[in-house]
């Protein structure tokens, strides 16, 4: 899955909006923000959305990640990442990773 659809699926689960820009690129804005939203490279874009949808982030030993979510059916889901050479980077992909699955139940 490219990071594109995984930010699609991600905003689809946050409530953020899709918009074009002029040179045809397609982002995402949060209903209560009129900025750019994008979780996989943004610190605090992948805080709230972590906060938003209820995430629980576990670090396994020092290269991994695990978030779990329960989704819409009631059962407990988890998303694995490994934490290589930008942990920063690698929580938030997990965090989105997360959220897109989420997203494609809804």
């Amino acid at each position: 899955m490219t990071d594109q659809e995984l930010l699609e699926l991600a905003a689809k689960a946050a409530g953020a909006r899709e918009t074009i820009d002029h040179k045809g690129s397609t982002h995402y804005v949060m209903p209560e923000s009129h900025e750019y939203w994008n979780p996989l490279t943004d610190d605090g874009d992948a805080f709230r959305l972590m906060v938003a949808l209820k995430l629980d982030i576990e670090f396994e030993g020092p290269r991994g990640v695990r978030v779990n979510y329960v989704d819409a059916q009631g059962r407990l889901c988890t998303v694995e990442q490994l934490v290589l050479a930008d942990p920063n980077a690698d929580v938030r992909r997990a965090i989105v990773l997360a959220a897109a699955e989420f997203g494609a139940e809804k």
